[in-house]
């Protein structure tokens, strides 16, 4: 041991560098729900629910409560409707859900690697106290099947707003607690949009079935409120390090911003060479993509023929962009098929000019990959429209006759294959696979992973 009577695998004298972790949290929580009912139309959904988390001790108030509110009514039982009406419902609901904070945020301990102590990586903004993240929302929506149940959609609204969302962001290096990152609570961001599902019983029969199914969903996201200790009204969620590219809260704007660097253009919006037959990347941040998609959409068909099923599933991502440093980086060491084409060519195809106006059309590959290609060039040349339509799932089913079944009740056999191909995609990845599952490579691709195709075949057996 080289500290005494600190038993941890950190504090071997003889240590490769390994080091264990131990997170204790508890969570108390007192909790009640009931439902009232009225000739059988209409219902009311109440519950509440107390938590009290030691993650938020050395805080204002380690408790938080947060209760919930529904009211559904049957219009198809309250009152008489026409004789295509089959169904009709409409509800309504108001609920909080309160969350606490990593542990040990409140109470940041150093730990020991290769008998070494080390300062905490995370904990609070000197002067702050951190809170429990708290979300409202509200959602109002209808339901109606017509035509002996072979028509229907649904139809939701919702309104949302979170407050102090817990997160973290790079701290300054000079801090007197050494922390890498400051847990805060990141003000109020607001999420509205609808949802609507269309589904039909095309052909209905004896021998053969065709259901078709389509989803429709839409959100949008807004920064109302940013801390006012952080500078310029945003939020660096990653911070950029040797990258041209960051991932931003901006009040205001929807939540997580793409913010890249660009080439200098002239007023006429054409690329700057220099005297030198260079160009320039500007040194300010800007705003070069947002990763939200406008809308998506999902459409389904199910096929049944006799003993057979099938069913197709496609899947569709329209509006957003994506950026992808992996192009950035293969084109700046010229292994792309971008740069060896530019080179076959003799060139790149710009729209640029040189101070005095004289028109550029091509510029060597190797001087332009050097300034836009890289970690650190101009990764606003890298953005991509994120809009893709895919293949999501196809699965074909047999069910076999159960009078010649002597030792089983049921048996049936399907093929399922998921994610076979892209219809359409611009991006030169998948675009809905996340870098990460944190808060700030959303919409980002540094030599990422493919997407998994996956086709596989199941049988069910029942004796």
């Amino acid at each position: 041991m080289k500290n005494a009577n600190i038993f941890t695998l950190g504090n071997f004298a003889n240590n490769n560098g390994n080091f264990q972790t131990a997170y204790q949290r508890e969570v108390q929580s007192v909790f009640a729900a009931t439902t009232f009912g009225y000739k059988d139309y209409l219902f009311l959904d109440a519950a509440a629910r107390n938590d009290w988390s030691s993650t938020l001790v050395n805080t204002d108030d380690p408790s938080f409560f947060y209760p919930s509110l529904g009211l559904t009514g049957i219009i198809s039982e309250m009152t008489a409707m026409p004789d295509f009406v089959n169904f009709a419902k409409v509800r309504a609901t108001y609920a909080q859900v309160g969350n606490d904070i990593a542990a040990f945020i409140t109470t940041p301990t150093s730990s020991i690697i290769a008998g070494q102590p080390v300062n905490p990586p995370v904990g609070p903004r000197p002067g702050t106290t951190l809170k429990p993240e708290l979300k409202s929302e509200y959602e109002i929506g209808t339901e109606w099947r017509m035509f002996n149940n072979r028509l229907g959609f649904e139809v939701s609204y919702y309104d949302s707003k979170t407050k102090n969302q817990y997160m973290q962001v790079p701290a300054e290096s000079t801090n007197e607690n050494g922390y890498l990152n400051y847990a805060i609570n990141a003000g109020s961001i607001s999420n509205k949009g609808f949802e609507v599902v269309l589904f039909a019983d095309i052909v209905k029969s004896e021998k053969f079935n065709w259901e078709s199914r389509i989803n429709y969903s839409q959100n949008k996201s807004k920064v109302n409120d940013i801390p006012s200790q952080n500078i310029e009204g945003r939020i660096v969620l990653t911070d950029p390090g040797s990258n041209n590219y960051r991932y931003s809260l901006i009040e205001g704007r929807p939540f997580g911003i793409i913010e890249g660097k660009n080439i200098q253009k002239d007023a006429q919006g054409r690329l700057l060479v220099g005297t030198t037959g260079k160009l320039s990347v500007n040194a300010d941040w800007e705003e070069v993509g947002n990763a939200n998609p406008d809308f998506m959409l999902g459409f389904s068909n199910t096929f049944k023929f006799g003993a057979f099923t099938a069913n197709i599933l496609l899947d569709g991502r329209f509006g957003g962009e994506v950026l992808s440093l992996t192009e950035a980086i293969n084109d700046f060491n010229g292994v792309s098929k971008a740069s060896g084409d530019a080179r076959n060519a003799g060139g790149v195809k710009i729209n640029g000019a040189k101070a005095d106006g004289t028109a550029v059309t091509t510029m060597d590959a190797f001087d332009y990959y050097d300034k836009t290609g890289g970690r650190n060039g101009a990764t606003g040349e890298y953005v991509y429209d994120a809009t893709n339509v895919s293949v999501r799932e196809i699965s074909i089913g047999y069910t076999f006759n159960k009078t010649k079944l002597p030792f089983m009740q049921s048996a049936s056999i399907s093929l399922i294959a998921r994610n076979l191909f892209f219809i359409y995609k611009d991006a030169p990845f998948d675009p809905n696979v996340a870098l990460s599952t944190g808060e700030g490579l959303q919409g980002v691709d540094v030599f990422g992973l493919p997407s998994t195709r996956s086709i596989g075949l199941n049988l069910n057996l029942t004796f």
